[in-house]
């Protein structure tokens, strides 16, 4: 599954192997990423013990 930056589907397999592909604006990744802030409050040193 090939799923776009706001969650709409651009290609969807089926039951066996298959290669998918698509073609996704990088300014509507760039601009869905501005609006969803999810990583504005991370505090990477909190995982820092993880990473080692």
């Amino acid at each position: 599954m090939i799923l776009g930056p706001k969650g709409e589907i651009y290609f969807e397999g089926g039951s066996g192997e298959e290669a998918g592909f698509a073609a996704i604006d990088p300014d509507s990744v760039t601009e869905t990423r501005r609006f969803f802030t999810v990583f504005d409050g991370r505090v990477p040193e909190m995982y820092a013990t993880h990473l080692k």
